[in-house]
C-alpha cells in the first residue's frame, strides 16, 4: 500500500474505521460476558478445548458477525479518493438520514448491540459453566 497509494493516512484510517467495527462488537461481547459472570474465570479451563467453556462459542461468533454487518451499513468510508476498495460500506445510512454519515454510529451500534445481544443470549450459559465444578 506504501508504495501504490499516493497517501497512507488515508487508505489506513479507512481500514481502522472499517476494523473498528468487529472490534467493538467483540468488546461488546467481552463486557456483557464479564458483567454478567458472579465468579472469576476458571483459567484452566480456558485453554483446553475439554473445559467447561468448550472449544468454540459460537453464539458469540454469530453475534459479532450479524452486528458487523450491521455496524458497516452505518459508517462510511471518508477517504473515498484514496481508499475506494472500501466504498461498500455505509449501506444503511439512506434509512438514519446521510446526515449521520460523518458520525460513524456503526462503531457506537456495534459495541451497544453487542452488549446487549451478548448479554441476554448467553446467561444460561454462562450460569451453566458457572454451575460446573472446576
Amino acid at each position: 500500500m506504501v508504495f501504490f497509494a499516493q497517501s497512507f493516512l488515508g487508505p489506513f484510517q479507512s481500514f481502522l474505521i472499517t476494523l473498528g467495527v468487529p472490534l467493538a462488537s467483540w468488546a461488546g461481547i467481552l463486557i456483557a460476558d464479564i458483567y454478567t459472570r458472579t465468579q472469576d474465570y476458571d483459567e484452566p479451563s480456558l485453554y483446553s478445548a475439554e473445559g467447561r467453556y468448550g472449544a468454540v462459542d459460537w453464539t458469540s461468533i454469530g453475534i459479532l458477525a450479524v452486528v458487523s454487518v450491521i455496524g458497516w451499513g452505518l459508517v462510511t468510508n471518508l477517504f473515498a479518493e484514496e481508499a475506494a476498495w472500501n466504498n461498500w460500506q455505509g449501506y444503511f445510512l439512506p434509512l438514519v438520514g446521510e446526515h449521520w454519515a460523518d458520525a460513524n454510529l456503526g462503531v457506537l451500534v456495534a459495541l451497544v448491540l453487542s452488549f446487549f445481544a451478548a448479554w441476554l443470549a448467553r446467561r444460561g450459559r454462562i450460569r451453566r459453566q458457572e454451575g460446573i465444578a472446576a
